[in-house]
Parts: structure tokens; sequence; C-alpha cells
């Protein structure tokens, strides 16, 4: 079986996107190198605020709503509680409609400034640099389906629902303990992840055979993978990827996911993006990709399932 590919964003454009295009077709998962982001600073500020006392990470713990900070089996994938602490904010725009009354439209809880002061302001310059690089990247994969450059960054606006994830895995002794997974198998349910690991590992994807594949860290790289939406978009063409995070044994697991989503009210339109491509959606995405859909319905049932840890078993 080849490798998941490593693409170098200093190579010409003609070339970046056809191997970027590829690679969505092929894997729904690859590295970008030479990709311009400082991501010393993130992970030195995760580190500062996983490794504080309690009761300063607890002030960051949302009243209402969702972002702010969640403790060890506080979400939940495939009705299993995940075995990670961590943190999630949206991003903020100007003219955010505040009128918008969903549990995705909440305000974000930002840790006490006297415990963290560069915090926000560090994780607010790490989201703008990913979602240049995503919209980047989405302009080549455009390019390679034959489609206007600007296709999907148009549909996710220039103020999409974009999120960070911020997570520690403990480390654990996996076998005394029911499920082996930090987090279970899944798809993101957007358009793109940018994912930051630390040295640890644990990230896997499902390849197209069925077979789970290491995704181990590499110095220098992001890890992006695409998502449900981005399959819909373009008939199947772009493949949504499955994957998981196993439980670290001997050194805890620090990791940054970036989510690039369209905007809560884009109305997602199957096969929209089909360009000259022959292909279909996966078996368990058929049923949503038969009719458009909402964005913002499709993340509140979501949400609502990944929130309910007291229904979820460990």
């Amino acid at each position: 079986m080849s490798s998941i590919p490593i693409i170098d964003l200093l190579a010409q454009t003609g070339e970046v996107s056809a191997r970027i295009g590829a690679a969505c077709n092929e894997w729904g998962v690859f590295y970008v190198k030479n990709h311009g982001i400082d991501t010393g600073a993130i992970l030195s500020k995760l580190h500062k605020f996983f490794n504080s006392e309690a009761a300063a990470k607890q002030k960051a713990k949302p009243k209402d709503g969702y972002f702010g900070y969640f403790q060890i089996g506080g979400e939940v994938t495939i009705d299993k509680k995940d075995w990670k602490e961590g943190m999630y904010y949206r991003a903020e725009y100007p003219n955010h409609d505040k009128n918008l009354d969903s549990v995705l439209n909440a305000a974000n809880h930002w840790p006490d400034t006297r415990d963290f002061p560069d915090f926000k302001p560090a994780v607010q310059e790490y989201m703008a640099a990913t979602k240049k690089l995503a919209f980047q990247l989405a302009q080549c994969m455009a390019d390679h389906i034959g489609l206007k450059r600007t296709f999907f960054t148009d549909k996710i606006s220039d103020e999409p629902f974009q999120q960070i994830g911020m997570f520690r895995y403990p480390k654990s002794d996996s076998t005394s303990i029911a499920s082996p997974w930090g987090v279970g198998p899944h798809s993101d349910n957007g358009f793109m992840t940018v994912l930051l690991q630390d040295s640890v590992g644990g990230f896997q994807v499902m390849a197209k055979s069925g077979q789970w594949i290491d995704v181990p860290p590499i110095d220098g790289t992001l890890v992006v993978n695409l998502c449900d939406v981005a399959e819909i978009w373009t008939s199947g063409y772009c493949h949504s990827v499955m994957h998981r995070v196993a439980k670290p044994v001997s050194n805890d697991r620090y990791s940054v996911a970036v989510f690039i989503d369209p905007c809560l009210e884009r109305v997602i339109v199957p096969d929209e993006a089909k360009g000259s491509t022959n292909c279909e959606v996966s078996e368990r995405l058929k049923e949503l990709a038969s009719l458009p859909f909402q964005f913002l319905d499709y993340m509140e049932k979501l949400c609502e399932r990944s929130m309910k840890p007291n229904t979820a078993t460990q």
C-alpha cells in the first residue's frame, strides 16, 4: 500500500493542485510542509493550560453553550466517552449575528487573562493562519476538479464556521480500560480539518481498503483531512476519511484541530461541486446527500449527541 502523501506547498502551483486533488480522492488525508505557520506557540500555550491547577482550568468552563473547557469524559464519540480533556473555541467576527439562536452561536469562554494573559491572542492568531492555509488548499482542490478556483471558498464564505479544538490525551494503561481509543472511529462533519500533532502520535485513518493506517507526526508538517460536506459537494470525489486516536501509553498526547466549515446558514446542495468527476458518495453518507440541508441543522444534531456524556459508556 502506498503511503499518505506529503505535499510541499513551495512546489509549482500546478503540481501542488494535482497532488492535493489526487490525495483528496485517493486518501481524504495528506500532510503539508512549508506551510509557513508557527506551531510552537500554540503548543506551548496548551501545555501551560492543561498542566495548570484544576481551578484555573474550570474558569474557562462554559456556564452555557459549547465553547470553552471540558474535563475528561466531557465529550462523546459513538456513544463512548472520549479519553481526553480539551477546549473548543469558534472564530469571532465583527459582524457576527448574535441573534442566531443556537448552541453553536454561543459565546466563547476564554481562560482568565490573569492566569493565561497571552492565551486568547495566540489562539486567534493560529486560527487566522490555518484559515488562510485551508483556503489556499481549497482553491487547489477546485482547480484540480475543474471548477472555478474560488468555488469552495465562496461557498464556505469569508466568515466560515471555524472552530479550534485543543486537546490533552492523558497517558494510560490501555489494557486496563474498556476502550483503547482516546477518540473512537468517526468522520468530521464539515469541509476540512487541519491537525497539529505533538511527537507522541496515535492518529489513525481508515484507507479505502478498510485497513487502519497510522498517521505519525512528521516534523514541520500539518495533517489535512477532508470531511463530510466536501464529499457530498463533490459527489464522492473528495473522500471524507474515517479516523480515530489511540490512548497514549507512555506520555500525554497534545493536539490542535482546526475545523474549517461552511457558515452555519449555508444550505448544502449535494453534487454542486461535481465538476468533471464521475464518483458517488460513500454508503454512510447517501441518505444525508439525497436532499439539500442547512449546515446549522446538521451540526446541531451532531453537537447534541457529542455533549451527552451521561448517556455514554467509558
